[in-house]
């Protein structure tokens, strides 16, 4: 039984890989040209629990076409145990995803925010720009380096911890909740909540319109889903 476990992980391993592989390629090529490498590095932490997921729902996929975990059940093995593999592979997985935000992920990516500029001032006949260093006359004549003070420095948004809050429950429930017995309806309904309510709660939480705790609702569908699973059935009357 060893064996059969550790190869459905290792496949599962294998599957991220390559899913965690193309989303690093994706991520590279289609952003900005300003992006950092800790910016880079976030964004693939936010993807992996997703990639985590999704490699543990196709191994088992295929571990089911295959017929190996139903030869595991019929042996008395139980369903939780026959895909703990699975299961452990994808917490491998996200946990790729928690260590790359902590070592070298920077958050801003993850929070987009919005600034706004100040409006230039009419002063003497010309335009000034709010800080006094640039000014411009009515006969376009622009002047540079005019005595001021700097713009004050962007306010600090959302750390490291914020990040840890949406990826760290993602990553911890994804796989479990793939290897829950669910309907494939239920499954896709529960994971588009979840993809919705973590982008919600990531643009509030950058404008400053909801705390950080409300980026812990983003698992809250996963955690629904995978307690009903885990409940027992209800005897008939």
């Amino acid at each position: 039984m060893r064996r059969q476990l550790l190869a459905l992980g290792l496949r599962v391993l294998a599957v991220g890989g390559a899913l965690g592989a193309l989303a690093a390629g994706v991520i590279v090529l289609t952003d900005e040209a300003y992006s950092t490498t800790g910016m880079r590095a976030a964004r693939l932490a936010a993807v992996l629990p997703g990639v985590a997921s999704a490699a543990v729902w196709i191994g088992l996929e295929r571990s089911r076409a295959l017929g190996e975990l139903r030869a595991l059940e019929a042996l008395g093995v139980r369903p939780s145990v026959a895909r703990f593999g699975a299961v452990a592979a994808g917490w491998a997985l996200g946990a790729v995803g928690v260590v790359a935000l902590l070592v070298a992920g920077d958050p801003s990516a993850l929070f987009p925010a919005v600034t706004s500029g100040e409006p230039w001032r009419l002063t003497a006949g010309a335009l000034v720009e709010p800080w006094g260093r640039v000014s411009l006359s009515e006969a376009g004549q622009l002047t540079l380096g005019a005595a001021g003070g700097a713009p004050p420095p962007p306010a600090a948004g959302p750390g490291r911890a914020a990040a840890l809050a949406v990826i760290g429950p993602l990553a911890v429930l994804g796989p479990a909740w793939c290897a829950a017995a669910l309907g494939n309806r239920a499954r896709l309904g529960g994971a588009a909540l979840s993809i919705a309510l973590a982008l919600l709660a990531l643009h509030a939480v950058a404008a400053g319109r909801a705390p950080v705790v409300a980026l812990g609702l983003a698992a809250l569908p996963l955690a629904a889903q995978l307690m009903f699973a885990a409940a027992p059935p209800r005897a008939a009357r």
